[in-house]
């Protein structure tokens, strides 16, 4: 199965730095099977909390059609 980019970008995000998941996760107030769930594919965040993740992640992760992924940002 082939991840969506927004969730290939949170995977990217996570693996890039030991921790972040559960930074995130706690961030989210989500645990930890939640946000590697995210990443897989398995189960896709809520609209409502895109803009936390983005923000979060610096804009690495969101689900943002290309082009206008700094609104999101901001």
């Amino acid at each position: 199965m082939e991840l969506s980019r927004s969730a290939r970008g949170l995977a990217d995000w996570c693996e890039g730095e030991r921790g972040r998941a559960a930074r995130l996760a706690e961030h989210l107030k989500v645990s930890r099977t939640t946000i590697n769930h995210y990443c897989r594919g398995v189960i896709t965040p809520d609209d409502d909390r895109w803009p936390a993740i983005a923000e979060f992640t610096g804009g690495a992760a969101t689900n943002a059609v290309p082009g206008i992924a700094e609104a999101v940002v901001k």
